[in-house]
């Protein structure tokens, strides 16, 4: 088994909410995604989700990692509290 810290199969996002970026240069090498301005929910409390899907790659790549971040904000577009 070879272990790589590259791209392995494909993002998509199935609805409005999220969308996958097209990253270049070094980002290249991974897929990434993130929330829409309709992904912001606006006005909502108590928690929210976001969903993509994952297509694996065709052959054998060995064990795949996803890693994930998040935040929590105001929505009122300022970077201070």
């Amino acid at each position: 088994m070879i272990l790589s810290d590259e791209k392995a199969g494909e993002l998509q996002n199935p609805d409005g909410l999220t969308q996958v970026l097209n990253n270049s240069g070094q980002a290249a090498r991974v897929s990434t995604f993130e929330h829409t301005a309709s992904g912001t929910f606006i006005g909502q409390q108590n928690g929210a989700n976001w969903n993509f899907n994952w297509t694996a790659p065709a052959t054998d790549v060995g064990p795949v990692t996803f890693y994930t971040a998040g935040n929590q904000a105001n929505n009122d577009g300022n970077t201070s509290r």
